[in-house]
């Protein structure tokens, strides 16, 4: 049996109440559905995080509405110190790499994420699915658009859901 619960008009979650037990850690799923299944710019929430899957999702609309805004400071209290960022192209950053990159060299106009589907396992998510960004170098007025399946690993700590690994792979366009 599943339940239901909506978030804004645009898409929905859904949390697997037979999710399978491995080892101690209750493993549950959530898949989000968008409602034309293309991607689209994530709604903006006013819900605070909470430890579940649901938590986890707004952690990540979170995270693509501070890169689009350009707010390092809000972009700072989702990501952990001990991030290991690898991007599209292949390079990996840490922390301290990552934010240079964000603060000198790029800028995001728009972060869309597609159907997103989490795995909790204890204080970890694991999330997967597709991702666009439209991106402009700073000081430039052109843009570029790279679409990429994503894997990330969200970590609860201290009240909150912290970005602890982001691996991007292109997709063909």
């Amino acid at each position: 049996m599943s339940s239901r619960c909506r978030f804004e008009h645009s898409c929905a979650a859904i949390l697997a109440d037979d999710a399978p037990v491995v080892g101690h850690a209750l493993v549950k799923r959530i898949a989000v559905t968008l409602s034309d299944s293309e991607l689209v710019p994530m709604p903006i929430h006013d819900r605070i995080h909470t430890e579940d899957a649901a938590g986890v999702l707004y952690a990540e609309q979170s995270r693509c509405r501070a890169l689009e805004k350009d707010d390092l400071s809000a972009l700072e209290a989702l990501i952990s110190p001990q991030v290991t960022h690898t991007h599209t192209r292949g390079n990996t950053d840490n922390f301290e790499s990552y934010f240079l990159y964000i603060r000198e060299k790029i800028k995001f106009v728009e972060c869309k994420r597609g159907p997103l589907s989490v795995r909790l396992v204890g204080q970890i998510a694991i999330m997967t699915g597709p991702m666009q960004n439209i991106v402009s170098f700073r000081g430039a007025s052109e843009t570029i658009t790279t679409s990429a399946q994503v894997l990330q690993v969200w970590e609860w700590s201290a009240g909150r859901w912290l970005l602890l690994a982001f691996q991007s792979t292109a997709l063909k366009s």
